[in-house]
C-alpha cells in the first residue's frame, strides 16, 4: 500500500455502453452480466483512504515550509545585495 501512495490516480468506472468498440470476449452471451458481482467487496479500506490524505497533507505542508524558506532566504540575500 505504501507503494500507491507515490502516485496520483483517481479509479473511474465507464460504462461498456459509452465506449465505442467493446471487448468482445467480454460481452459473451455465456457470461454472467455482472449484476450484484460485487455485493460486499471492500477494495480500499476507509483507514487506507484516510492515512492516504493525512499523509498527503503533510507533504503540502512540507512543501509550503520548504518555499517560505526559499522565499526568506531570497529576500536575505536581495537585501544583502542592495546594501552592497
Amino acid at each position: 500500500m505504501t507503494e500507491l501512495q507515490e502516485y496520483n490516480f483517481q479509479l473511474i468506472h465507464k460504462l461498456s455502453s459509452s465506449q465505442k468498440k467493446v471487448d468482445a470476449l467480454s460481452q459473451r452471451p455465456d457470461h454472467t452480466q455482472g449484476k450484484d458481482n460485487n455485493a460486499d467487496q471492500i477494495l480500499l479500506k476507509g483507514e487506507w483512504s484516510r492515512s492516504i490524505k493525512t499523509q498527503e497533507g503533510k507533504f503540502w505542508k512540507e512543501i509550503e515550509e520548504v518555499e517560505e524558506f526559499i522565499e526568506e532566504e531570497v529576500r536575505e540575500a536581495m537585501e544583502q545585495q542592495e546594501k552592497g
